[in-house]
């Protein structure tokens, strides 16, 4: 130990004791106990309903902007299948190695139609992969971009977040 610790301590040492006027002891209602008891079982299952709640409110906001979207191409009929619209959902809520909660809006891969190349061989696309194309256009500006996700991103997230809140807070004063 230092000199100036071992000086700390004796000045400590040198003060009187003080006596006890009075112990204050703080007891929790039962209730309040067994609500927080009822909760620590129950918590797993409440955010995993809370958080499946959110991604479907956001899910519901996501969809018509991807269908609408999809049907604005401004040189004349759509050439969609409806395929990718169709593949749009949302997973089941999963906890991953880092211990959080997710359930992901995404697209159902793989796609049932292929289009045939030369020669009868297959060009590989995906569900993602199409989608990637409309939010962002082709890089040979071929097909300008109509973005689906960017413009609604910000209210999606703003009601994923108010659902879980809400329906978070619900459950709990049910307890």
């Amino acid at each position: 130990m230092t000199k100036r610790g071992q000086a700390l301590l004796s000045g400590l040492r040198s003060f009187p004791r003080l006596p006890v006027f009075m112990k204050l002891q703080i007891t929790i209602p039962n209730t309040f106990t067994n609500r927080l008891n009822k909760l620590g079982r129950e918590l797993d299952e409440i955010l995993d309903e809370a958080i499946a709640d959110g991604a479907d409110k956001a899910y519901d906001i996501i969809r018509p902007s991807l269908a609408k979207s999809i049907g604005s191409n401004p040189s004349g009929k759509s050439k969609s299948t409806g395929e990718l619209l169709h593949s749009l959902g949302v997973t089941p809520v999963k906890v991953d190695q880092n211990g959080y909660r997710n359930a992901k809006i995404g697209f159902n891969e793989p796609r049932k139609h292929q289009p045939k190349t030369h020669k009868g061989s297959y060009k590989t696309q995906t569900n993602a992969m199409i989608a990637m194309v409309l939010e962002y256009g082709r890089h040979d500006k071929s097909q300008p971009a109509r973005p689906f996700l960017r413009p609604v991103k910000k209210k999606a997230e703003e009601a994923f977040a108010k659902a879980v809140e809400e329906d978070f807070d619900k459950k709990v004063n049910q307890l």
